[in-house]
């Protein structure tokens, strides 16, 4: 058998994909139907033709399976969805688009009567934001961290991860799927921040299939991470998503179940349900490769029940669980609870505005500081608190929620101390630490004197990507027209340069486009206008008389005396 079967159930064929690395993605299709119905089952047919990916040594296409109670197949004769996600980054070089990236879609034409007649098309690729495959490099399977041990796991970000799920909806067909993506932007380095990029595809009628919505899950700060994804929906539209998540700093996370979710209503791209532990570990796992065939697959009796199977890591080895749950809207019953607390100052002000967030869902402070976050389930959540011109202690707290309501989880807010001073060619250390792209900035100002030439501020030293932003005679912000100068580098060392910088003061500010705490060091160089001096003198005669109108040069510079000869 090749390596890496993953395999997918269509209404006219079970098709299996699998990874044959020295010439690319390999693809099986089986007669579904004599199997089912004992006959003799026709030959099995091997498609070879799609090119394969030039920056991974592994890869396979991740074949479309259906999912629902029956009553809706795919349409009759329609051609089995094929996938793979493409970080242009990583297989284009010099030519890749560096805003956007993309998933490649096929379609398997199968002939059971007519074998010769059955192909593989290329349907039109599906654009999609950025998203990062660099996890130490493009190569290393082990990548992501875990507590208390220098062993890693191996998110397998070539692939899109078991399974990508069809479901007709009768006015649309829909495919879910998931791949890994490092939410750390650099593409250099060996710093894993792992999460999981999720997506929703859609088709109507006989048109092509287009994005419906798509986001990135990685909630809590850059030491969690989350891997191994697997992704369904019900009959509603309503989304389960599973996955391991690990987390290095404290309270440390050995490779635990979770499960969220989104109604189908719900704003698109975000995950609102909030994270439910399905099994906790408690060892790190010594084996990288990790949990290739997790699955999320739906009870065709009711049609609403998820159905997650994934391992997880307790003392002496790993173990498989298996869980089920269901939305309310789609016949479940679930209790809510609430979470509270205060945000104050250190000396016990309430702040409010500040906005608390529970992954998609979230809450803000009233005037006394006080927030409560309502409709939350069992299961464990990480609370951040933000507000722009403001850090917080802690920056983010977990909670665990098990048939009752949680309060006392308050934070403290300290005002960012803005217009910091810069002198010319003196280094300044500092950091921001933003919970989402741009979230939380630092300030600084450079007063530039008069004649002043060849002004450069830059940023160095940056431990992840932050967005240098500058502007002259106001702050900057980040919208279109609310700065003078945005380097747009991924790596966080920037500079905007001046020739002839006018007198007055330039205003820069670092954001942190990076979630997590990320330190730099900002630096405002300029030359100053020369001093200058006088030289003087009088010519007169013998007498003393002064001489008036005479020229006294300095090489290309002259003057002329004065009715008393003075110069």
């Amino acid at each position: 058998v090749p390596d890496y079967p993953h395999c997918s159930v269509w209404h006219n064929a079970y098709v299996c994909t699998t990874n044959e690395s020295s010439s690319g993605a390999k693809v099986y299709a089986f007669d579904r139907a004599n199997m089912l119905n004992g006959a003799t089952a026709r030959a099995a047919q091997r498609f070879t033709s799609v090119a394969k990916l030039s920056g991974y040594g592994f890869q396979a296409l991740t074949p479309a399976t259906f999912m629902g109670d029956g009553t809706n197949p795919p349409p009759a004769n329609s051609a089995v969805i094929l996938a793979r996600h493409n970080d242009d980054e990583a297989h284009a070089g010099g030519s890749a688009n560096g805003s956007a990236d993309y998933i490649d879609l096929y379609a398997l034409n199968l002939n059971w009567n007519t074998p010769s007649s059955s192909s593989i098309t290329t349907l039109p690729r599906i654009t999609i934001t950025e998203f990062n495959s660099w996890f130490r490099d493009y190569s290393t399977f082990d990548t992501v961290p875990q507590p208390g041990s220098t062993a890693r796991l191996d998110p397998v970000r070539e692939v899109i991860l078991n399974s990508l799920t069809y479901r007709n909806m009768g006015s649309y067909e829909s495919i879910v799927g998931n791949f890994a993506t490092n939410q750390n932007a650099a593409r250099t380095g060996t710093t894993v921040d792992s999460g999981l990029r999720w997506f929703e595809l859609r088709r109507v009628g006989t048109g092509n299939w287009t994005l419906q919505q798509e986001g990135t899950f990685g909630p809590g700060d850059s030491s969690t991470h989350h891997l191994m994804g697997t992704i369904a929906t019900d009959k509603q539209g309503n989304i389960g998503f599973g996955y391991n998540v690990t987390k290095t700093s404290s309270p440390t996370v050995s490779a635990t179940l979770r499960y969220t979710g989104r109604l189908a209503g719900d704003p698109a791209g975000v995950m609102t349900q909030g994270e439910t532990d399905v099994a906790v570990g408690s060892a790190a796992e010594t084996s990288g490769r990790w949990g290739d065939y997790y699955q999320m697959v739906v009870d065709p009796s009711d049609d609403c029940t998820f159905y997650f199977v994934g391992s997880y890591r307790p003392s002496g080895s790993w173990n498989t669980r298996i869980a089920d749950f269901k939305f309310n809207s789609c016949g479940g019953t679930t209790t809510t609870y609430t979470i509270s607390g205060t945000v104050s100052t250190s000396a016990g002000v309430g702040i409010s505005g500040v906005t608390v967030s529970r992954g998609g869902a979230s809450t803000t402070t009233n005037s006394s500081g006080q927030y409560t976050l309502s409709g939350v389930a069992n299961g464990s959540y990480t609370l951040t608190p933000s507000l722009s011109g403001y850090t917080f202690s802690p920056t983010s707290r977990s909670v665990s929620v098990s048939g009752a309501n949680i309060t006392g989880q308050n934070f403290t807010g300290t005002v960012v101390p803005v217009n910091n001073a810069l002198s010319n060619g003196v280094p300044v250390n500092s950091s921001v630490n933003s919970t989402s792209a741009n979230s939380d900035y630092k300030e600084f100002t450079v007063a530039i004197p008069s004649g002043a030439s060849n002004l450069t501020i830059a940023t160095t030293n940056a431990s992840g990507d932050v967005d240098l932003y500058t502007r002259f005679g106001a702050s900057p912000g980040t919208g279109s027209g609310q700065y003078d100068c945005r380097p747009y580098t991924g790596s966080g060392n920037e500079s905007c340069s001046v020739a002839s910088p006018s007198a007055g003061t330039y205003y820069a500010r670092v954001y942190g486009y990076a979630t997590g705490t990320q330190t730099f060091t900002i630096t405002a160089t300029w030359t100053e206008a020369a001093t200058t001096y006088s030289i003087s003198g009088t010519i007169t005669t013998s007498g003393g008389a002064g001489i008036a109108g005479v020229t006294v040069s300095r090489g290309g510079a002259s003057t002329t005396t004065n009715s008393s000869g003075a110069y």
